[in-house]
């Protein structure tokens, strides 16, 4: 069974790594930190070159920091702060085993990783009731005690209150096929004052097919109700014909949008 899908927002992220090797001239020989060992490839034969016990000085995650809504906001600021490693296709955050993020340069919340793991995100909600710009940072203590810090961002408070919808597609459209594993995805998040994304449908054919109810925050970070909604839905392979499918959002200030509609066809 195949499943031929039509739709604006499907993307494809391709996950590259590059490493970079320095030699230094000494005026003594000195023993090298790590061994070579010279290898042969065919002609024209793609390869991939990795360094084995490299200085974690040498090579670290990316690391980011993201500020919800961005520049301008009413009373409420979304602050999260994330790294992750896209080298060698790992996810393993690099041993960082603290992060602080900063507000006009002062501390406003420190997260270690518990049972000495690594730590991957922090986030926290900033708010003002006047009007004021401030600035905001992040900093990543790793496991041999490097820190490395984020670039500083800074908000626009207005001191009024923001409702904003949903936006849909956070990762790609808000709705989308997952074709090697025959799975249908929908995804939103919720920003502003009053945010939270409440409900979720998903409509096959005109008609209602999957209702997610969040009263409870499941889902991202565990918020109540989630300021990120993202669910997967296993397609049914027995079925045939063409099939048209959209999602619609509801955030708790009741403010709903849709996503595009896809089409899937079953062969």
């Amino acid at each position: 069974m195949k499943l031929n899908t039509i739709s604006k927002g499907i993307f494809t992220c391709i996950l590259a790594g590059t490493l970079a090797l320095g030699i230094s001239a000494c005026s003594k020989p000195e023993e090298p930190k790590q061994e070579t060992k010279e290898y042969v490839t065919k002609p024209g034969q793609a390869h991939r070159e990795y360094v084995v016990n490299e200085d974690i000085n040498k090579k670290y995650s990316d690391i980011s920091l993201d500020l919800t809504p961005e520049l301008k906001t009413g009373q409420t600021l979304h602050v999260f702060a994330s790294t992750w490693d896209k080298s060698d296709y790992r996810n393993d955050y690099l041993n960082v085993r603290m992060i602080k993020l900063y507000e006009n340069g002062k501390l406003i919340k420190e997260e270690k990783g518990k049972d000495n793991n690594c730590l991957e995100a922090i986030l926290i909600d900033v708010k003002h009731e006047e009007p004021g710009v401030h600035s905001y940072f992040a900093e990543f203590t790793y496991e041999n005690g490097s820190v490395r810090r984020s670039e500083t961002k800074q908000a626009e408070f207005t001191g009024k209150i923001l409702d904003l919808p949903p936006t849909v597609g956070p990762l790609s459209g808000g709705i989308w096929v997952n074709d090697n594993k025959n799975e249908l995805v929908i995804d939103a998040r919720d920003d502003g004052d009053n945010r939270g994304i409440v409900s979720a449908k998903v409509y096959e054919n005109g008609k209602l097919w999957k209702n997610f109810d969040y009263p409870k925050g499941q889902l991202i970070f565990k918020k109540t109700p989630p300021t990120w909604c993202f669910e997967v839905i296993p397609l049914d392979t027995n079925k045939k014909g063409r099939y048209t499918y959209w999602a619609e959002f509801t955030d708790q200030g009741g403010n709903t949008v849709e996503t595009e509609a896809i089409v899937i066809q079953y062969k």
